[in-house]
């Protein structure tokens, strides 16, 4: 607004007028006045002018001004700012030139900054000339300043625009360039689909939105009508960091989610028996719309989605809801609603039941059920020139090949170059076929034993027939060594079910990387009872021979068992032209024998012919690498109380010419038990303590004989030998009382003895090993305490006292520094420490009860309890004082199961500094909890006898329920460090009747105010077999599961899972 040059004001008309001379201002009541300043006009029915100051204008007032006109029923008119403030059942202010109509009931204007304010839910309307682009704004205080152009509206503001809505706490209007700014929880509803985020900012041109940009915790969720019907919907909820809706004449167009970003489609069906469900995400999503509807989701980077198809069925007059979900996931995803297919693009992923798929590519049409993979073939990958082929897992199986087609409704399918492995053995194939659950079909098959790419040997097939976890049938059957055939036969049988059975060993061939070939596990097991069994086999070294193997095994349950394994190898060696021949071997053993409840034996070991033995003969990383051969033997015997074991061991370090023997360490253990007896009994019957009869004797000791015997590379001998016999006496010393103090005095005392052998390390350490030595250690304590009692007698309601118990103690404990023979322990490491310690504890203990009357008898009740402890440290430098600790407990309301625990710990001392907060201390940390159960009947019923064990006979069953409600909150640390945890768990057990129960489980997170986990379970016995279904509803392993089995053999059953069925009679 241009400001008029000329300010001063002018009375242009008036029906009547009267001046009133003032002593600082003359004032004019004027009625039917019409004023002029500048281009303004000015009209009301009667005005107050107060020169120089302010005019009042009242009744049907009205300002015409170059950018506003303003109606109201009162104005003031400040002369000096040059603005009004109105007030009336109706303002209206009106910009012809900025196309702005605000209507409100007062108003603030301002000629020379051109900014008006209204509050009290004024409403505005941009462009409110053009009906059809018009803006209403409702807000509970809304300004403009027609300079700048731009808008204010704050508190509850709603914003209509054509066909839809926005609400925030605030918005910011930029007028000329047409774009709305929304925050303070913003939201944009649209028909019935809304936009949610932190900041919402809304672009448009020429009157038509163009572009919607939410940022911070995006949320959108769209409700469309679907092409075929008006009711029926599809749903997509949208969720990211940040979301940009593009719209292209006035319907949305596409969407760009970056940031943890979530798309939910539920497609709508008219079949109200069907559900249908999409979820990706990723950490951008694009979607495409075509004609308002959903067309094309685009996910890039760690790209995983769910597909999700339920369907209700009635079989047998038995209705049930049938699911279906496929997981899926790849560098990036294209779901084209359109085609109804899935493409996942780089180390893509697709789970179904028990099927797994892993390829470079995979397309997954969700209308047919059918999904193709490929392998990245076609692809070029030069930085790891790694080979990503198509892999499905179904199961336990495993099958590798470069193309796959599969439909998940027939489990039917072909894969092009198969290769799969059964129980250490490996088979090719060209195409592979599956027409029935577990049996596949392969052409030009090929089975072998040897890892390599190009195997070493193996047997070749026009036509395999493969049962899983069977055998592998093959006609005809060629045997090839590299690529040269050495026979054939028109029918062969591969077994390769899994777990114990006999047969031939799978055997391999190999390099090792010296280079020499070997062929290994040829041979033959033979399961001949359920108590032992017997394993032989030879393997074959390329410049080493023959190596042969045998392994013995046995198994008496809770007696004995047990197993001896050797190998033998005749080798022959060329060095030059000279022959050297070497027996080279190994013996491990080992046993369990239990020969009464009260005495075991158990050994075990191992020997070698030389130290290079397994890295010549062995390809098992753990014998190759362990260096160190041992043997053992250990014997346990317990007498009555006491208890005695010994442990005979030999080590062998292969790589230092070293042994170690422990002949033996042993250990004996007597109870605590009372010196002087247990107490006397009177005539009576009654214990006479005497003082003496409270002191207790307690012992243990342990012997290790130690022999250590090495050689250097020098070839001399080193030895350490030494036996050591450590005693833990415990003396102890029951409560005595002295008159209302309590006292537990308390002394331990430990002693080792030594005699060390006189070798070259003994004379290196200085120790004379013609003395015995002793070491020893003790320490003591000593607590006090008493109880301090306060009763009231209120005798009111049943209450018949309340009594207060304080318990407060003090406990001192103490041990000297002891040096005594320090070198000894050193050179042995056995003995008792001797550091120095002197501390003081400190409690007091706060319990609560309460003496009801029941009936005639009289109860005590434990109301709650405070406790609380610190100590001080007399030798530690710095902080001596520890925290005090407290603890609160309450078991008052025990009468409906309701418990209640608190504890929290406070700092003495100011943080960073020495200085006592003895008045102030602050709280370091806290915690309470609250458990609630209770339960009871709700029904009775008859029940009828029953001939089998399973059922107790005819009587009167009940219908019992149960419910457990626990609340748990707490918090420690301060500033950057704090930390808060806030959760409630509930159950409910319900017994419907004798062989039916149902239980529910439910656990929230208040702090994160999401449910953690959700569990329903139905048990049902079916008189000799039982059913059991386990639903979660939510979270990472939501989904159900049923199994019913027979209940004397539980391996016979049917099992369903979410991710698919399990065969009958097998183990899950």
């Amino acid at each position: 607004m241009a400001v008029a040059a000329d300010k001063t004001l002018y009375l242009e008309e008036s029906d009547s007028f009267e001046f009133i001379r003032g002593l600082d201002r003359d004032t004019v009541f004027i009625t039917g006045a019409v004023f002029r300043q500048g281009a303004a006009t000015i009209v009301a029915d009667t005005a107050i002018w107060i020169k120089g100051e302010r005019i009042i204008l009242v009744k049907d007032v009205y300002i015409e001004d170059t950018v506003y006109n303003l109606a109201a029923d009162r104005v003031v008119y400040d002369l000096r700012r040059n603005s009004a403030d109105a007030i009336g059942d109706t303002v209206v202010l009106i910009s012809h030139m900025d196309s702005i109509l605000a209507k409100g009931t007062n108003a603030f204007y301002n000629r020379d900054s051109s900014i008006f304010r209204m509050w009290d839910r004024p409403t505005v309307f941009i462009n409110f000339q053009d009906t059809s682009a018009v803006t209403q704004i409702d807000a509970d205080k809304i300004s403009i300043e027609s300079k700048n152009k731009i808008g204010y509206a704050d508190g509850n503001v709603i914003i209509k625009q054509q066909d839809s809505e926005s609400n925030s706490g605030r918005a910011i209007i930029y007028v000329d360039d047409e774009i709305l700014l929304l925050l303070e929880n913003p939201k944009m509803i649209r028909g019935q689909s809304e936009i949610i985020g932190d900041t919402l900012i809304l672009y448009a041109k020429d009157s038509k939105l163009e572009r919607v940009m939410v940022s911070g915790n995006g949320v959108g969720n769209f409700k469309e009508p679907t092409q075929k019907d008006s009711t029926v919907f599809d749903i997509t909820n949208l969720k990211a960091a940040e979301i940009d809706f593009r719209f292209k004449y006035g319907q949305l167009d596409n969407i760009l989610a970056s940031g943890q970003a979530y798309s939910f489609y539920n497609p709508g069906s008219i079949d109200s028996t069907e559900i249908v469900k999409n979820n990706v995400s990723g950490d951008t999503l694009r979607l495409f719309m075509n004609n308002g509807e959903l067309s094309v989701v685009e996910v890039i980077g760690g790209a995983e989605g769910e597909y999700f198809t339920g369907k209700y069925q009635t079989k047998d007059t038995i209705r049930s809801f049938v699911e279906d979900t496929v997981v899926y996931a790849s560098d990036s995803i294209r779901y084209s609603l359109t085609d109804s297919v899935i493409t996942l693009n780089g180390d893509a992923s697709v789970k179904n039941k028990t099927v797994a798929l892993t390829a470079y590519k995979i397309n997954y049409n969700t209308a047919r059920e059918l999904v193709t993979a490929y392998d990245d073939s076609t692809v070029i990958d030069d930085t790891t020139f790694v080979y990503r082929p198509v892999l499905l897992k179904d199961g336990s199986e495993e099958i590798l090949g470069s193309y796959l087609e599969y439909s998940m409704n027939t489990e039917k399918g072909m894969i092009r170059k198969s290769r799969s492995e059964y129980e250490q053995a490996y088979y090719r194939g060209g195409e592979l076929f599956r027409e029935e659950k577990d049996v596949y079909y392969v052409e030009d098959g090929c089975y072998t034993t040897c890892d390599h790419e190009e195997p070493h040997f193996h047997f070749q097939s026009k036509n395999m027939k493969m049962i899983q976890e069977d055998k592998i049938i093959a006609r005809p059957v060629v045997f090839y060594v590299e690529k040269l055939p050495l026979f054939i036969v028109p029918y062969y049988v591969f077994p390769t079910k899994p777990g114990r059975h006999s047969g031939f060993l799978p055997f391999s061939i190999g390099n090792y990387q010296r280079g020499d070939g070997y062929v290994h596990n040829v041979g033959y097991y033979w399961a001949a009872s359920e108590y032992w069994d017997v394993l032989g086999a030879l393997d074959y070294t390329e410049n080493l021979g023959f190596n042969y193997r045998g392994q013995f095994r046995y198994n008496l349950r809770y007696v004995l068992s047990g197993s001896v394994t050797g190998n033998y190898a005749n080798e022959a060696r060329y060095i030059g032209i000279n022959e050297q021949k070497s027996k080279r071997w190994n013996l491990r053993f080992d046993h369990s024998h239990t020969l009464s409840p009260t005495f075991s034996i158990k050994a075990d070991g191992t020997f070698i012919s030389d130290k290079n033995y397994y890295s010549d003969y062995s390809t098992n990383l753990d014998d190759r690498t362990n260096r160190v051969m041992q043997s053992k033997a250990s014997i346990s015997k317990k007498f009555g109380n006491a208890s005695l074991s010994a442990q005979f061991t030999h080590d062998d370090y292969l790589d230092q010419e070293r042994r170690v023997d422990r002949l033996p360490t042993a250990s004996f253990s007597l109870p605590t038990m009372a010196i002087f007896g247990s107490s006397a009994k009177d005539a009576s019957g009654k214990k006479i303590d005497k003082w003496y009869s409270k002191f207790t004797f307690g012992y243990r000791v342990n012997l290790n004989n130690y022999n250590d015997r090495k050689t250097d590379t020098t070839g001399f001998k080193s030895r350490k030998e030494y036996l050591t016999m450590h005693h833990t006496p415990t003396i102890g010393l029951q409560q005595i009382k002295i008159s209302y103090l309590k006292l537990v005095p308390s002394f331990s005392y430990q002693e080792s003895w030594y005699k060390v052998f006189e070798t070259d390390q003994s004379l290196a350490a200085g120790i004379d090993a013609s003395q015995v030595y002793r070491r020893y250690a003790y320490s003591a304590s000593v607590s006090a305490s008493t109880d301090m009692y306060g009763t009231i007698e209120p005798n009111l309601f049943g209450l018949q006292a309340l009594r207060h118990v304080i318990t407060p103690s003090v406990r001192f404990s103490w041990a000297p520094e002891i040096t005594m023979n320090d070198d000894v322990k050193k050179y042995t490491g056995v003995g008792a420490g001797g550091a120095k310690q002197k501390t003081m504890s400190f409690g007091l203990d706060n319990i609560f009860q309460a003496k009801v009357k029941s009936g005639e008898e009289s109860k005590k009740y434990d109301l709650f309890y405070v406790n609380s402890s610190a100590s001080y440290n007399f030798e530690a430098v710095g902080h001596k004082w520890s925290g005090l600790s407290t603890s609160f407990g309450s078991s008052m309301l025990k009468s409906i199961n309701m418990f209640i625990s608190a504890s929290m710990l406070h700092e003495l001392y100011e943080p960073g500094t020495d200085k006592l907060r003895w008045w102030s201390p602050y709280l370091q940390r806290f915690s309470i909890s609250t458990r609630f159960n209770t339960g009871g009947i709700f029904s009775e019923y008859a029940t009828e006898s029953r001939s089998d064990s399973t059922r107790a006979g005819a009587g009167t069953g009940r219908q019992r329920w149960s419910i457990s409600v626990s609340h748990s909150y707490s918090e420690s640390g301060r500033g950057a460090l704090f930390s808060k945890a806030h959760q409630i768990n509930y159950s409910l057990q319900l017994a419907l009747t004798p062989t039916t129960d149902v239980s529910f489980t439910q656990s929230y997170d208040i702090a994160r105010q999401k449910s953690i986990n959700k569990n329903l379970m139905i048990k049902k016995n079916l008189h000799c077999w039982e059913a059991s279904f386990n639903w979660v509803p939510q979270g990472s392993n939501q989904g159900y599961w049923f199994k019913i089995n027979i209940i004397s053999i539980p391996e016979i059953k049917y099992e369903k899972r979410d991710s698919g069925t399990i065969t009958p009679f097998s183990s899950s």
